[in-house]
């Protein structure tokens, strides 16, 4: 069954165009975090990510900005100038320009034990590719700050996330080149085949990743893990 089907199951509706009812917006995190914290680092394509479609959509965007931009709860993180908040909220963050009243960025994670190791894993993440707030006023892009700065000291490690577009993989690709050359500790963790590998180099992701990331079930107990701390002692 399809990731569509799914959200058809349990109720959400979708108009003629196959954009998410305004109505069942609300609905979706709830079914789309069941889904997406299961499994593997699975491919799939953007067509596939049911939040892409509520976000690159104006109008369903602009009501996404007045519900969260109205909850009381949310903290803000950052500002970015001009007119720009990153804001915590729960499990989701979420970058919105005030001036056009939009979300430019939206993250949503979750906290799960892994090995006994307390984990955080981005399940959902979205960014408009056009926006003024895509870099901090160092230079530095949001999304890798948001995942060094802000996710990852939430847990022992950040995990891979179980479904995963092709730009996400780059992405997951690029941090944990990075988190090698600051020498903090990458693991791929083998469940299946009862095996942690501390990766070191590029070269030695480059020759591991198509184990980790996929479409085939072998893989479903496949991880990738970026820690600041050593996690697995070597013997």
């Amino acid at each position: 069954m399809d990731i569509y089907a799914k959200l058809k199951k349990a109720g959400i509706r979708f108009n003629t165009e196959g954009q998410i009812h305004k109505d069942d917006i609300g609905k979706v995190e709830k079914v789309l975090t069941g889904k997406m914290i299961l499994g593997y680092p699975l491919l799939i394509s953007g067509t596939d990510f049911p939040l892409k479609k509520i976000l690159d959509n104006e109008e369903s965007n602009k009501e996404m900005y007045q519900e969260l931009i109205g909850k009381s709860k949310k903290k803000e993180i950052l500002k970015l100038p001009p007119n720009g908040q990153l804001f915590h909220l729960g499990h989701k963050l979420f970058l919105a320009d005030n001036d056009s009243k939009e979300i430019v960025y939206y993250v949503q994670y979750t906290l799960q034990h892994f090995k006994s190791i307390l984990t955080v894993t981005q399940i959902a993440v979205w960014l408009k590719y056009v926006s003024d707030y895509m870099d901090l006023p160092t230079g530095e892009r949001v999304s890798k700050y948001v995942f060094f700065n802000i996710l990852l000291p939430l847990a022992d490690a950040i995990m891979t996330d179980a479904m995963q577009t092709s730009d996400g993989f780059r992405f997951w690709l690029n941090r944990t080149r990075e988190a090698i050359s600051k020498h903090m500790y990458v693991y791929a963790v083998m469940r299946d085949a009862d095996t942690v590998t501390r990766i070191t180099s590029t070269n030695q992701l480059n020759e591991i990743a198509p184990s980790i990331w996929g479409h085939e079930a072998a893989k479903e107990n496949r991880k990738l893990l970026i820690s600041k701390k050593e996690l697995f002692p070597e013997d």
